[in-house]
């Protein structure tokens, strides 16, 4: 199983926003954002266009605007967040690779697979944003 780049900075993003929101409520600019979560401006664009789209972001340009988390979606859960960004597949592809590996004709590894995905689906569906946040926050991610 592997996340796309735009899927991790997503995710990293509304931890942040949560984060940031929670700390010093108002709206985020965009450089702050890139700068703290390293991500490069352009793709962070990108993103963060994804998450307007979605409805989990708000923006609001000009002077002292920037981005903010939506209201209620700190209790989106993170299966439900993977699934937008990654599609409704997203734990479905072949933990070796192999293209042809289905439920049908499957590699080695595919009845093990399958339980961890279904286990791992079930564990993200369980958590939160608001859940990522605390445990970053225990982890010392600071704003």
């Amino acid at each position: 199983m592997h996340w796309k780049r735009s899927t991790q900075y997503a995710v990293q993003v509304l931890i942040y926003l949560n984060l940031r929101g929670a700390m010093h409520p108002g709206w985020v600019p965009r450089r702050e954002i890139a700068e703290r979560l390293n991500i490069p401006r352009v793709f962070l664009a990108r993103v963060c266009r994804q998450l307007v789209r979605s409805g989990w972001v708000e923006v609001q340009r000009g002077p002292g605007g920037g981005f903010r988390l939506a209201p209620g979606v700190e209790s989106v859960p993170v299966g439900s967040i993977l699934q937008m960004l990654e599609g409704p597949d997203w734990a479905a592809a072949c933990i070796l690779g192999f293209p042809e590996c289905t439920d049908d004709q499957w590699c080695p590894l595919h009845p093990l697979w399958q339980s961890i995905r279904e286990s791992l689906t079930v564990a993200l569906q369980g958590w939160t944003l608001e859940d990522l946040t605390r445990e970053a926050i225990r982890r010392g991610l600071s704003v």
